[in-house]
């Protein structure tokens, strides 16, 4: 098995359709303020003709050991700018087609370990008002090209209000069996311009399902999204996660993070104008803090 898709597929899993943070003291072009709302629901839509651009970044710092010593040091960053574009609404079925497609890339990280198509692929979605992938162009359903983009919550929720998804599937290069464990708390509710979204904190691990022997791999994950609720688009997040794999004398070490922002339309890009610039956590403790700290 190639271990790059044990490494980095995590941050990737739900982040396909919008993790540095917004800039603590500064506002982008629309202004974010908190709402009076306590309590949200979210729904899948879509536009004809709709067409966003989400720019990313992924920043992974890998550490081999044998025999506890380290052997290898190395770091990959890779930024690109993605384009969701609108294929098929029927608002009657509420079933919704997407092209996610590459238009720019800057590093060497080959994007299909994050699960995202390389410059010159499209990948075309079918999604239900529920988030729910229903195919991933060519790619099976049960691997980590269907998990969801965003693990929305059964009915309304409340400030504070927690929910938690399992989800089972296989890395499409590997055949590898794993298991996302992912536990979501809505932490705010917010007006981004002229709509309503939902800061959402993340948590979390991934396993391996089975018995592979001497071979060992943990995960955790933490991180935060900004989502709008009448359409769950994901506006900004930020996803940082600590990873290890190990057989017998060796054991791999890997910490990453990856951010994303919506750059256009321009009614949404609520994020525009903050860079990208994370730095993986090391030895502490995952942590990812609230951008609107200020704004409370």
């Amino acid at each position: 098995m190639k271990s790059s898709y044990f490494l980095l597929f995590l941050s990737a899993c739900f982040l396909q359709v919008s993790c540095s943070s917004f800039s603590r003291s500064k506002q982008g072009n629309l202004a974010i303020k908190k709402s009076t709302k306590e309590k949200v629901s979210f729904e899948f839509s879509m536009e004809e003709n709709a067409e966003d651009r989400i720019q990313y970044r992924s920043y992974t710092l890998k550490k081999t050991f044998v025999n506890s010593q380290i052997s290898n040091e190395k770091t990959e960053i890779v930024e690109f700018l993605l384009r969701a574009k609108a294929k098929a609404v029927n608002p009657k079925s509420k079933i919704y087609q997407y092209e996610l497609s590459t238009l720019q890339k800057d590093g060497f990280v080959d994007l299909k370990s994050l699960a995202f198509p390389e410059l010159g692929e499209k990948i075309l979605y079918t999604v239900d008002s529920n988030g729910k992938i229903l195919t991933a162009g060519v790619h099976p359903n049960d691997s980590e090209y269907g998990i969801p983009f965003f693990f929305a919550p059964e009915g309304e929720v409340g400030i504070g209000e927690t929910w938690v998804n399992e989800v089972e599937y296989n890395l499409s290069e590997s055949g590898v069996p794993l298991r996302l464990e992912l536990t979501s708390i809505l932490k705010g509710v917010w007006e981004c311009g002229l709509k309503t979204c939902a800061e959402i904190e993340l948590s979390g691990r991934v396993l391996m399902n089975g018995d592979y022997g001497d071979t060992q791999y943990e995960s955790e994950f933490v991180g935060r999204m900004l989502v709008g609720t009448k359409d769950s688009r994901v506006l900004w997040q930020e996803i940082r996660t600590g990873e290890s794999l190990g057989s017998k004398n060796t054991e791999l070490i890997v910490y990453s993070c990856i951010e994303s922002k919506i750059t256009s339309p321009f009614h949404i890009a609520v994020a525009k104008d903050f860079p990208l610039d994370c730095v993986p956590n090391t030895e502490d403790s995952l942590y990812v803090s609230s951008p609107f700290k200020d704004l409370q």
